[in-house]
């Protein structure tokens, strides 16, 4: 789904990125790149944080004219991420708005797995995570209705699919 966005607005001549938390996820992504090379982000991210990247440079250009960021399994980031990549954008295109007033798609499962937090209670994973970002009241959420997998598979496979979701 996200390729076909990307080449629909890329033929249109817009400039659309697509990135990822994990590497191997950005295999499947159209052009896709990780968060932290993207944005330049330090691995170790605060609310001080800032993404190292120059005014003047060609990512910064690319970024001032970027059209739409689709985010893959943006629930795996910590939501200082989002903030520091908000304060970047707003600065490199100079606009106040929310993200520097580009479209931003996020993606990710709640039902799969949430960011990991080296000896972290629910507590603090919950904290740390999207739900808790200023962003949050923000975004409008879309959820898939139909498991398209389900659509040519046994009766077993449909079943086992329901029970993973009562899981």
């Amino acid at each position: 789904m996200y390729n076909i966005i990307a080449a629909k607005l890329r033929s249109e001549e817009k400039i659309v990125m697509c990135i990822t938390s994990y590497g191997i996820d950005a295999l499947l992504l159209d052009v896709g790149r990780t968060t932290h090379s993207t944005f330049k982000l330090p691995i170790q991210i605060n609310e001080d944080s800032i993404c190292a990247i120059d005014k003047t440079s060609n990512r910064a250009y690319l970024l001032h004219k970027t059209s739409l960021i689709i985010w893959d399994e943006v629930l795996l980031q910590h939501h200082h991420c989002l903030e520091v990549v908000d304060h970047m954008l707003h600065d490199l295109r100079d606009n106040g708005r929310t993200f520097g007033n580009v479209i931003i798609m996020f993606g990710g499962d709640f039902c799969q797995i949430l960011l990991v937090t080296i000896k972290g209670f629910r507590g603090q994973i919950v904290v740390i995570s999207l739900c808790k970002s200023m962003f949050w009241h923000g975004l409008h959420l879309l959820k898939l209705q139909q498991n398209m997998h389900l659509i040519t598979t046994t009766r077993e496979n449909h079943q086992f699919a329901h029970w993973l979701l009562k899981v």
